[in-house]
């Protein structure tokens, strides 16, 4: 008969089998795929994404007006010609991503990640955005 601790010790084997490996970091080698450490290349068709990390789009919005002129139906519009908007890029070869593998064997990607000493302060982040 089996004693409780090697009884224990097998569980936590077969659990840990069955256990998903985690967050893992990967590097995309391209907009969508990635390299998972040194060896595991993640085609597009293996990969799951949130939208927002796949599309340009604007974290600062804001514009230039240079002048003003009457449309036909007689109402002033400002024209905006100018976009100096912030904008927040999609993935590319080179970012690192957090990934979580999923039930159907495919990887989701969490996010672009960066280090803690490339976070910029709010405050700062906030004045490079707004500044001329």
């Amino acid at each position: 008969m089996l004693g409780a601790e090697t009884l224990y010790r097998i569980m936590q084997q077969a659990g840990a089998s069955q256990t998903p490996e985690g967050i893992q970091l990967g590097t995309m080698t391209s907009y969508n795929e990635c390299m998972l450490g040194d060896e595991i290349q993640l085609k597009a068709f293996q990969l799951y994404f949130f939208e927002p990390s796949t599309m340009r789009y604007a974290r600062t919005s804001k514009v230039q007006v240079r002048g003003i002129y009457e449309e036909w139906i007689e109402h002033e519009k400002e024209v905006l010609d100018d976009d100096l908007s912030v904008y927040m890029e999609p993935l590319k070869e080179g970012d690192i991503v957090a990934l979580i593998k999923v039930p159907d064997g495919r990887y989701l990607v969490l996010g672009k990640v960066i280090s803690g000493e490339d976070v910029i302060p709010l405050e700062e982040q906030i004045a490079e955005d707004w500044s001329e």
